[in-house]
């Protein structure tokens, strides 16, 4: 290899090491924020819902309860690993203690059962189904006055499907702030 071409190589090397440490400086000036983006935002709600909903359509997740399918959402689609939050006792629980419960106010806002749901909300439902735990599931779609959702424990068993509901009982969405 000629000089010429290891000089220029060298001169290569030299220009981008400048430039890192530019930013670098930069950076710590507060002058250009150099911040990595979540792994989330990479890709749009819509499609972390539809890769969940793939991967585990037709297994029981986790109990085979609904609110095990919806822990299970979180942690794949949210980045949220929960702790002390709602189902212990009912999946109702997710809108009658929202306020209460730690970090939902902060992954969700409560939406009212007259709005339209959108793709990846939580419909949450009663007291009055459920045998009184009420019911938790996964919106694909609103059709007008029933939903497609991706749901467990809801007359299909434990298996993990997609299926409608009517929106009979719905208490309102958690729409997801991802």
């Amino acid at each position: 290899m000629s000089n010429t071409v290891i000089a220029a190589r060298g001169a290569v090397g030299i220009r981008r090491l400048a430039v890192a440490l530019m930013l670098a400086v930069a950076a710590v000036l507060g002058i250009v924020a150099i911040t990595p983006a979540p792994a989330q935002a990479a890709t749009s709600l819509a499609t972390r819902v539809d890769n969940f909903v793939s991967a585990h359509r037709g297994h029981a997740v986790g109990t085979g309860q609904c609110v095990a399918l919806v822990h299970s959402y979180d942690a794949a689609v949210l980045g949220w690993n929960e702790t002390g939050t709602p189902g212990d006792t009912g999946a109702h629980e997710w809108w009658d203690d929202f306020g209460a419960k730690a970090g939902l106010s902060a992954h969700y806002t409560k939406v009212k059962a007259s709005a339209t749901a959108k793709k990846g909300d939580l419909a949450v439902y009663s007291t009055a189904v459920g045998h009184g735990a009420g019911h938790i599931a996964i919106v694909l779609k609103d059709k007008g006055s029933t939903l497609k959702v991706f749901q467990q424990n809801w007359n299909t068993g434990y298996a993990s499907v997609d299926t409608s509901m009517t929106k009979s009982h719905l208490l309102g969405y958690l729409r997801p702030k991802a």
